[in-house]
């Protein structure tokens, strides 16, 4: 598999990834105090993780357009 099809995949996986996780366990909870519980534990999830998933978005996206074969052609 090639580098940038590799790196497209793994942009898709982390896009997807932390969403999932974050929100998860608001998603299954039933409105009692579990559900406070997970909401708490999903926010701090979510704050802790947030900025590592931003950057690894941006850095993947940058592999993604550093490893584009047209871009190498033109250059």
């Amino acid at each position: 598999m090639i580098t940038n099809t590799r790196l497209r995949v793994l942009f898709g996986i982390w896009a997807i990834a932390f969403p999932l996780i974050a929100c998860g366990p608001l998603l299954l909870t039933e409105g009692d105090v579990a559900s406070a519980v997970s909401a708490l534990f999903a926010l701090g999830v979510f704050w802790i993780a947030f900025v590592p998933w931003v950057l690894g978005l941006f850095i993947l996206g940058f592999l993604i357009v550093m490893t584009n074969r047209r871009d190498r052609r033109r250059g």
